[in-house]
């Protein structure tokens, strides 16, 4: 077994639910479709979390980044 596929299969997942995904479901659903947009671009998430913030929603760019490595509760 590769170290990657070993490393993967003792991660442990801590916390309560993903903030991207609590604020995803708060927002209309094109604003979420954005969001998700975002995330997915080639956007740095500082930017995204600025935008969000221009916006009145409040979202951490290490949130974004977290759940961009899939290291978030939503996997």
């Amino acid at each position: 077994m590769s170290l990657l596929s070993e490393a993967k299969g003792l991660t442990v997942q801590t916390g309560g639910r993903c903030t991207v995904y609590l604020l995803a479901k708060t927002l209309e659903p094109a604003e979420a479709e954005e969001l998700r947009e975002a995330i997915a671009a080639d956007v740095q998430s500082t930017a995204i979390a600025r935008a969000l913030a221009a916006r009145g929603h409040t979202l951490n760019s290490l949130a974004i980044q977290r759940h961009r490595r899939g290291d978030c509760r939503c996997r």
